[in-house]
């Protein structure tokens, strides 16, 4: 048997989580400290450099491939009849030619060789 008050209920529940209200906890945090407790909790969520991984390989995976695309013909300043276009680009492993045997690299390579 269903009555008129249980839609009523249903509505409160939606409305409060455990007594507080959704619109407090989505409206901004404007005081610090509560912001400073926040860190902790966010760090476990999200990672400290997450965000900056994700950028990085939606900047390699995508980006630079329509970069590419956009401008992908240069053509000689003497001879227009020459030019280079560019199909495709892949990224792989950094590496360096050193007398004739490849070496892969890493940030502290580039560094010590000042190839930063």
């Amino acid at each position: 048997m269903s009555t008129g008050s249980d839609s009523t209920m249903s509505d409160e529940t939606d409305n409060l989580s455990h007594g507080i209200e959704k619109q407090y906890l989505a409206s901004p945090i404007k005081n610090s400290v509560d912001k400073y407790q926040l860190i902790p909790e966010f760090l476990k969520v999200r990672g400290l450099v997450k965000q900056h991984l994700d950028s990085f390989n939606y900047f390699v995976k995508t980006e630079i491939k329509k970069i590419v695309r956009a401008n992908n013909e240069i053509r000689s300043t003497r001879d227009p009849n020459i030019f280079l276009r560019y199909r495709d680009v892949r990224i792989g492993e950094p590496s360096m030619i050193y007398d004739g045997v490849t070496e892969k690299l890493s940030p502290q390579k580039c560094r010590l060789s000042s190839l930063t």
